[in-house]
């Protein structure tokens, strides 16, 4: 048993410098998260966050939050639901989503500009939301109701969300890192769903928002490509918005079947 324990001491006192590392960083992510949202309780209603207007490609006139709530007094039975949106003769221009307040909202406007921390490493923010974020089904946290979107900031914030929730809080991250990064909604095997797709390198990758592997590599993201049980609608990011006209099966994220729609403007721009 000597030699065995011998081993097993040495083995031990290898590990031990890579252990004592790992779970160092992951103590100094846990309290970088819990600052933040210490922040978050100090300075977390903010009225109006979310107003906007969307100029639509080819359109005279913009597409105001005002007009967006007066459009829904005639559609009762869809405030539950996301919703595309014609435009001036112009179709699928842009989408809305109810949101905590249950008010619709313009999706683009979901992506407040929120950075829980910076981080020098790419994963970083699918790993935390790994560990602190648990997937919840709409219908059962909030009773009832099929779908209510977390901005960016509140998807930090609490601890329960589903795909959409996970998704704008990854993508806002990510593109406040300096990343190219988008929020897709389309389906996934035939159900509703919502992802994110990072550009990076002249390459696209499929970020499973949800996932909770845990993992603590850019080597662990997966290429678009190979992706085909995701199925996008349509994509966008802070500002723009882009609509799949192509083949709903598509793995490819850019090029000719991906129309630019619109643009989003927060209210804290005039409109001239």
């Amino acid at each position: 048993m000597r030699p065995i324990f011998v081993l097993f001491v040495i083995i031990a006192l290898l590990l031990a410098p890579q252990i004592y590392k790992s779970v160092k960083f992951q103590n100094d992510l846990d309290s970088k998260a819990d600052l933040a949202v210490d922040k978050l309780k100090a300075d977390f209603d903010r009225p109006n966050e979310q107003n906007g207007y969307v100029h639509v490609a080819g359109a005279t006139l913009p597409f105001t939050e005002k007009k967006l709530q007066q459009l829904l007094k005639n559609h009762q039975q869809k405030l539950q639901y996301l919703f595309t949106w014609q435009w001036q003769g112009f179709n699928k221009v842009t989408a809305s989503a109810p949101g905590l307040d249950r008010k619709h909202h313009f999706v683009n406007s979901y992506l407040v500009g929120f950075k829980p921390f910076d981080t020098e490493h790419i994963w970083v923010p699918l790993y935390t939301l790994a560990v602190r974020k648990r997937y919840q089904y709409d219908h059962v946290q909030y009773s009832s109701y099929n779908e209510v979107w977390q901005n960016s900031r509140q998807a930090f914030y609490y601890t329960r969300g589903d795909c959409e929730d996970h998704a704008l809080i990854l993508a806002d991250w990510l593109i406040a890192l300096g990343h190219d990064a988008r929020v897709v909604v389309g389906t996934y095997s035939g159900q509703g769903h919502a992802w994110v797709i990072l550009f990076k390198d002249g390459r696209e990758y499929l970020l499973e928002a949800t996932s909770k592997r845990k993992q603590r590599s850019f080597n662990a993201y997966k290429l678009a490509a190979l992706q085909t049980e995701y199925q996008p609608v349509y994509q966008f990011n802070r500002e723009k918005f882009w609509f799949n006209m192509g083949n709903k099966y598509t793995t490819r994220y850019s090029g000719d079947n991906w129309k630019y729609k619109s643009k989003f403007v927060p209210a804290l721009v005039k409109i001239y």
